[in-house]
């Protein structure tokens, strides 16, 4: 129980902290020594399945590189009060079925070169101000990253110009309003906006691919134009628009004129 954990407990030379809490199930609010594990390179299932615990204190894992299901199942986390990703490589899985999470701090994935489902049916819970912040650099996918986060309205990301797979990436994000990311580097958009039926404000600059947004039925005209603007220059290529508010109304001529082919019905 997190309440007799010793709070001066720590393990100075442990590099793996693989599972170390995996199943502690009667933990809430739980507040270990920060540098229970300072040296840790890998944080695997660290806390997956602390289904209890809805607080974690600060804690410094910023030397693991994999975080590989760390916070799986965690399915009552609502807070992480202070974390580093900095170094992380592996983070599949991350929050998968983490459910009511509110409070959190930002995601600098810089190392990562994979975030392939790191949040997938994660339902961070915040107001369209208050986005879900992530910062990468080495990462070239993002494979299922959002898929079923049916809670979460708004994402900002930086650093994602090498992303190649967005495939499915935010599919069955039905409150998500608003999402800021380079996409230039995509070469497949397989699913990535499907029941996205909310999704209204879009700077996702650079795509050059094969793109299907008919499932976002609340873009309007002014949305699918700004949306053609940031379009890449391409050669037949193909974006799909139809089914949403604007479809019927927008300027297809913006898209056309860079080489795309503009479905709208």
């Amino acid at each position: 129980v997190d309440v007799y954990f010793p709070p001066n407990l720590t393990f100075p030379s442990a590099t793996d902290s693989d599972a170390m809490f995996l199943g502690c199930n009667s933990f809430k609010v739980f507040r270990p020594n920060p540098n229970i594990v300072a040296n840790t390179t890998s944080t695997l299932q660290m806390f997956k399945s602390c289904v209890m615990m809805h607080t974690l204190g600060p804690i410094n894992i910023g030397k693991s590189q994999n975080m590989q299901n760390i916070f799986q199942s965690c399915e009552s986390l609502t807070t992480i009060e202070s974390m580093s990703f900095h170094s992380v490589t592996n983070a599949l899985g991350f929050m998968t079925s983490t459910e009511v999470v509110t409070n959190f701090p930002h995601f600098n994935f810089l190392s990562a070169t994979s975030l392939d489902s790191a949040f997938e049916g994660c339902d961070i819970t915040t107001p369209v101000q208050t986005p879900v912040s992530i910062s990468m650099n080495q990462n070239t996918n993002c494979n299922d990253l959002f898929r079923e986060a049916t809670r979460i309205k708004a994402i900002y990301i930086t650093g994602s110009n090498n992303v190649t797979n967005w495939d499915e990436a935010f599919q069955s994000n039905p409150r998500l309003v608003k999402l800021e990311a380079d996409m230039s580097g995509g070469t497949s958009f397989t699913n990535t906006f499907r029941s996205c039926d909310s999704l209204q404000v879009v700077d996702i600059p650079g795509i050059a691919h094969n793109v299907d947004f008919s499932d976002c039925h609340g873009m309007t005209k002014e949305v699918l134009d700004g949306l053609f603007e940031s379009l890449a220059t391409v050669s037949g290529k193909t974006i799909d628009v139809s089914t949403t508010l604007g479809a019927s109304t927008c300027d297809t001529s913006i898209a056309t004129n860079k080489g795309w082919t503009v479905t709208t019905s």
